[in-house]
């Protein structure tokens, strides 16, 4: 029995570099493997939270008919019209008191600006 324990440690003392060779080889191809593992389940778990919020910012699309449409313009318009009238200052108060129109304030500052255009067109003629 002891003479089959010397040959076997002969025997692998023997094939020691292929053994070793081996391992290595097989040591390596499970650090790769173990990396190609985690780094599909990290890409899982990425596409997954990224899908998620996607899904929650989607974009959603209304379809308006021509009549709806028409009312939000006019909504829209009387908005924008009412703001520009009291951010604009348009409206200004005469000596009674009251309230004269924005059109008669533009009127007057069109009339102001067509005056100041024909002094710089004098002006750049001389």
């Amino acid at each position: 029995m002891s003479q089959a324990k010397v040959d076997k440690y002969k025997q692998e003392k023997a094939n020691r570099k292929k053994i070793m060779k081996k391992e290595k080889r097989q040591h390596v191809l499970r650090v790769i493997l173990a990396c190609i593992i985690g780094l599909a389940l990290v890409g899982f778990l990425v596409w997954t939270v990224v899908d998620k919020y996607n899904e929650s910012n989607e974009e959603q699309t209304v379809t308006l008919s021509e009549e709806e449409m028409s009312k939000l313009i006019e909504q829209l318009s009387d908005t924008t019209s009412s703001s520009e009238g009291t951010t604009s200052g348009n409206s200004t108060e005469d000596a009674s008191g009251e309230e004269t129109s924005g059109e008669k304030a533009s009127d007057e500052e069109t009339s102001g600006e067509k005056a100041s255009d024909e002094q710089d067109t004098t002006e750049a003629a001389e």
